[in-house]
């Protein structure tokens, strides 16, 4: 007597995992569009976008991948958010103390220009108010004393 036969298991081939080297940019936020190249040949790694035109070039060794330099390039953008924001806290407290010690700094270019647009613009308001006259009553319309 044989044993019945038993349906077998087929191994199944497992998709090998490949590290990506195409990233979303962080500065654009566009989907796939920050491509990494590695040049083992002179040890130099080029990151960049193709939408926003970011552009990072780093050193790197025989172990990188292209996610270490992708990362490395994030860490370096955020370091030097860091420091420009500092720069920029500075800055602004440097102005306030001014301020708040009497020392005004004299109206900018800036200002100037904002008041010339705003005297521009009310002009411009004032010439068309003068162009503007009420219509008079005509033969046929009735003002609203006669209904009374």
């Amino acid at each position: 007597m044989g044993r019945r036969k038993r349906n077998q298991l087929k191994n199944k081939k497992f998709k090998k995992y490949t590290v990506p080297t195409i990233f979303d940019c962080p500065f654009c936020a566009h989907h796939d569009s920050v491509e990494v190249r590695l040049e083992k040949g002179t040890n130099i790694a080029f990151v960049f976008c193709r939408i926003c035109t970011s552009r990072y070039k780093i050193e790197v060794h025989h172990l990188m991948e292209p996610i270490d330099v992708y990362c490395a390039w994030i860490d370096k953008s955020i370091e030097h958010q860091k420091e420009m924001d500092e720069k920029y806290k500075k800055e602004f407290k440097a102005k306030i103390d001014s301020f708040k010690e009497g020392d005004h700094h004299p109206k900018g270019k800036f200002h100037e220009e904002a008041k010339e647009h705003e005297n521009i613009h009310v002009k411009q308001e004032k010439d068309d108010n003068s162009d503007y006259e009420e219509p008079e009553n005509a033969e046929g319309e009735q003002s609203e004393d006669e209904f009374e």
